[in-house]
């Protein structure tokens, strides 16, 4: 018969090894730096602030067709779920710190940001964001997903962020924009 104990003592473990690779992970991703690759990081990293990018996707697509907005609606939603989830309940609870806070010789490329660092608020915004206007806007899925994957990707690239922030803040955000489909299917 196997103990419990043990089951806890090789969980500790794996979530230890887990995080050692996080961190090597995110050193060999923030190590390898070019000026252009900079520029273009730091760039996804601004227009993926507060989920700005998607809601001017979002207004455009409106603007180009008012019988969108009911869609609109269900990306915004998202979005501010996204928001509320990571930054004002997730973030707080897990308080995992920043990289650049863990490690004063990691370089930070955007300005540092104050908050928490699990999980990313831009990764989540950037899943809910592009799963939610996919729908609204079918044929621009692999614009919509290559940004996403781009914007979330930056934040680890510029400092601050590690590999699994922004893993969590992928899946949270799909889960977010998943909870705002079937809210707004219910609602129908």
């Amino acid at each position: 018969m196997v103990r419990p104990l043990y089951f806890r003592v090789t969980a500790v473990n794996a979530l230890r090894q887990l995080v050692e690779w996080d961190d090597v992970a995110r050193v060999w991703l923030t190590t390898h730096h070019h000026p252009i690759a900079d520029a273009m990081m730091e760039g996804l990293s601004i227009i993926g602030r507060g989920g700005a990018i998607w809601i001017a996707i979002t207004l455009a697509l409106v603007i180009l067709d008012r019988r969108r907005v009911h869609a609109a609606g269900v990306v915004l939603v998202a979005l501010a779920l996204a928001f509320v989830m990571t930054d004002l309940v997730i973030k707080p609870v897990v308080a995992r710190a920043r990289p650049f806070e863990k490690s004063v010789a990691t370089r930070v490329i955007d300005r540092r940001p104050l908050t928490y660092s699990f999980p990313s608020g831009h990764a989540a915004s950037a899943v809910a964001g592009a799963f939610t206007l996919s729908r609204l806007w079918p044929n621009g899925r692999l614009v919509l997903w290559s940004l996403a994957t781009l914007v979330a990707l930056s934040r680890i690239y510029v400092g601050v962020h590690y590999p699994l922030d922004v893993l969590g803040g992928a899946v949270l955000g799909l889960a977010c924009a998943w909870v705002a489909h079937r809210v707004a299917a219910a609602r129908l």
